[in-house]
């Protein structure tokens, strides 16, 4: 139903280009060079498809490099939005191109809106921004002035239409998490990108290869995250001081002699393309990357080098005496048999990733005579036209920030990259590495240095978690702007984006200290309901002698810390459940136990009454189970639920003074905007959670047990949550994390 659809690429001709090309083969199905006229055209990707033909689209950019929109082009072509079919452009994120597209836009159909704005009608607009976070987050840390350019645009666009949808793509979505969610410019922008609606993190296929298999990630349960060994194609660099000095300035001179582990590079990539050619890859693309410097000068040099000598083994392979010992074909015979064939047979099921040096050395002299190097900046006229190349192009690309960020380096095998910087989400771009590499994987090698391996391994930690808040949030079926994220720092010092992006974060230490631990994931096996049912059976039949009320809604007992320790130990919590490591929460519990003085040693456990009507018998208690409705994130196997826990269950055990000074603390954060309410009242009479377990005193921990319906199935599960209270030695042990501004706010009402 979109009549008008802008998809918005980098800031370079090249990405736009390439993002062009896709849209072709992908979308329109014929070469858009041809501006629409079909005549004489060359049919591509599903227009070359038997019976796929064209679909009625109109495209008013092309795939050159100077093909992005012209507004004397568009109205030249005489093709209006809104017609029958609709119209697509593929558009760079630059002021200038986005100013003259509002303006070809907003001369159709307009009226103009309550603030006295051009405005758009009936013809609605797609926006999709592939990386999303590069250029269009407004990074201005003044609030009171306009924001950036291309945010302005952006937003300026979406708002001059009567009906818009925006949708982000990006691998690395730091900066747009930290977005403010209420954030506006006036009626001249409208409402700034914050995903207010969706964050869906796209389920990577087995074969896809990105930061946490190429370097690895250490174990880290307590957010549910398994170790991942590193491949074995890091090769480490530690021998280019001499060659290009760290902090080199602009016009800096590299040294006269290549450091051997880059020569090392260049030939492993001559290796990588004669094993593609002998596994029948001939005509496949192969590309090497070269990214040590951002200065366009320095480039030009390295560029220079590395022309000569791949010219040089060009001349020695083409005539050198294939049998001598000295020959360039024993070294690289050396390098197939010692690196090559165990990082193969390592990497690969079976021998069957790698074949004998005979094998391979026939293909040496026409793999290595078909290479080409070349500068990719803004200095050269130089382009990867993998396009142009049918038949296979094998390149080595060196360059600087045109390969930082999106372009795809076609059949990438070999990268030698020494470029640093501080930010997690410019590291993960520049690392052009990471995607699909099938049939060569093994082949593949990353030469870099031992500081930024590590520096990769703590992002790739980092974004692994990231993405496991958003498939919580997903499961839970709440927003982003209901759901707060947060991204643990780093270590070393590294920024997560650029310091005007996170303007309205907050540091954060985060531990189980003051904390809430609940199950809201519910396997649907008859077998581990059994388990559960039977861990808070033996439970309740353990404390059941110990003193306890009933009160209202909820049997209330005390114990001590082994017997709610026994329980963890014998409950089978969902995989899923982020936040309910049974292991990790047992553990916990034995450390500020042990602590001097001790805490966690005295339990409140309370059954929780619902109002469902079926009574359930456990260990010979009556119990009303509670209704909890299925989330949109349940499946088959899956029974998923916002919230388990009703935020008065928390105050449970407490007494009148703490529940007075529980309340002025609620207050307090009403009054510091942390705390929202539904009507914007403030909170009189009323406690959150988090100020409950700040009152609790750190000695008392309080154990709530749920049995759950959905209001349509008779069967209950049994859930758990811990209310710990705030224990400033258990924060001792926390991770530090930068928090969005979601995250230091929350509803009272859905907290």
């Amino acid at each position: 139903g979109y009549k008008v659809i802008v998809v918005l690429t980098g800031t370079d001709d090249s990405l736009r280009s390439q993002t062009q090309l896709r849209i072709d083969e992908a979308v329109i199905g014929y070469d858009s060079r041809r501006n629409g006229q079909l005549e004489g055209s060359r049919l591509v990707g599903v227009g070359a498809l038997k019976g796929g033909g064209t679909v009625n689209v109109h495209c008013l950019t092309n795939s050159s490099q100077s093909g992005d929109f012209k507004k004397t082009v568009a109205q030249g072509l005489g093709v209006n939005p809104g017609g029958a079919d609709p119209i697509i452009l593929v558009v760079k994120k630059n002021k200038s191109i986005l100013n003259n597209l509002i303006s070809w836009v907003t001369s159709f159909n307009t009226h103009l809106d309550q603030h006295g704005i051009k405005c758009v009608q009936d013809i609605p607009l797609l926006v999709i921004d592939d990386e999303c976070d590069f250029a269009s987050v407004n990074t201005n840390e003044d609030e009171d002035t306009d924001p950036k350019a291309i945010n302005g645009c952006i937003r300026r666009l979406l708002r001059s239409f009567d009906q818009s949808a925006y949708v982000g793509y990006t691998a690395t979505p730091f900066a747009n998490i930290f977005i403010t969610p209420e954030s506006e410019s006036g009626e001249k922008f409208g409402e700034d990108l914050f995903p207010r609606d969706f964050i869906i993190n796209l389920k990577r296929s087995s074969n896809y290869v990105g930061a946490a298999r190429v370097f690895g990630i250490s174990e880290d349960p307590t957010i549910g995250i398994d170790e991942i060994e590193a491949l074995p194609i890091l090769r480490t660099v530690e021998d280019q001081e001499e060659w290009l000095k760290t902090g080199h300035k602009n016009h800096s001179s590299i040294g006269s002699i290549m450091p051997d582990s880059l020569r090392s590079a260049i030939l492993s990539f001559i290796l990588a393309c004669a094993a593609r050619s002998q596994r029948g890859d001939a005509e496949k693309h192969n590309s090497m990357l070269i990214h040590v410097t951002r200065f366009v000068s320095v480039q030009r040099e390295v560029f220079e080098q590395v022309e000569t000598v791949l010219a040089g083994f060009k001349q020695k392979l083409k005539y050198e005496d294939a049998l001598s010992n000295k020959s360039i074909f024993r070294e690289l015979e050396r390098l197939w048999n010692e690196d090559f064939r165990p990082t193969s047979m390592e990497i690969g099921d079976d021998e069957g990733n790698w074949v004998a040096w005979s094998e391979i050395e026939p293909f040496i002299r026409s793999s290595a005579a078909k290479i080409r190097v070349k500068m990719i900046n803004g200095g050269s006229q130089d382009a990867l036209d993998y396009y142009e190349h049918p038949d296979g192009l094998s390149v080595i690309a060196v360059g600087g920030s045109k390969l930082s960020r999106g372009l795809t380096l076609d059949g990438l095998s070999v990268s030698y990259y020494l470029r640093t910087s501080k930010m997690y989400d410019t590291l993960m771009q520049m690392g052009r590495w990471f995607g699909y590499r099938p049939g060569y994987l093994d082949l593949c090698r990353l030469y870099t240095t031992p500081s930024l391996i590590n520096w990769y391994r703590e992002i790739a930690l980092a974004s692994e978690e990231l993405l496991l808040q958003f498939d919580e949030m997903a499961m839970t079926g709440g927003t982003p702007k209901q759901f707060g994220l947060r991204v643990r720092t780093s270590p070393a010092g590294l920024a997560i984006t650029r310091a005007g992006a996170m303007r309205h974060s907050k540091t954060l230490k985060f531990s189980y200290s003051g904390q809430v631990s609940e199950t809201i994931n519910f396997q649907v096996d008859e077998g581990v309901r059994q388990t559960n049912l039977n861990a808070v059976t033996n439970l309740i039949q353990q404390i059941k002698t110990s003193p306890f009320a009933q009160k209202g809604q909820k049997y209330v007992f005390t114990c001590g810390e082994n017997a709610v320790r026994d329980f963890l130990s014998a409950y089978q919590a969902h995989p899923d459940n982020f936040k309910v490591n049974t292991e990790l929460l047992s553990t916990y519990i034995k450390n500020r136990a042990r602590d001097t003085p001790p805490e966690l040693t005295k339990w409140l456990v309370a059954l929780i009454n619902g109002s469902y009507s079926e009574v359930t018998d456990l260990g010979g208690l009556l119990v009303n189970p509670v209704i909890r409705r299925r989330t949109q994130g349940s499946t088959e196997n899956d029974y998923r639920i916002k919230r388990l826990v009703s935020p008065t269950d928390e105050a449970i055990g407490l007494d009148p003074v703490q529940m007075g000074l529980a309340e002025k603390d609620t207050l307090k954060l009403w009054e510091e905007g942390i705390v929202k309410t539904k009507n914007a009242l403030p909170p009189e009479g009323r406690r959150a959670g988090r100020s409950l377990r700040k009152v609790r005193t750190p000695e008392v921990g309080l154990l709530l047990i749920y049995l759950c319906v959905d209001g349509e199935s008779e069967i209950a599960y049994p859930g758990f949550a811990i209310s710990f209270p705030q224990s400033p030695r258990g924060e001792k042990s926390a991770v530090a994390y930068v928090v969005n501004a979601v995250a230091d706010n929350f509803d009272l009402d859905d907290e």
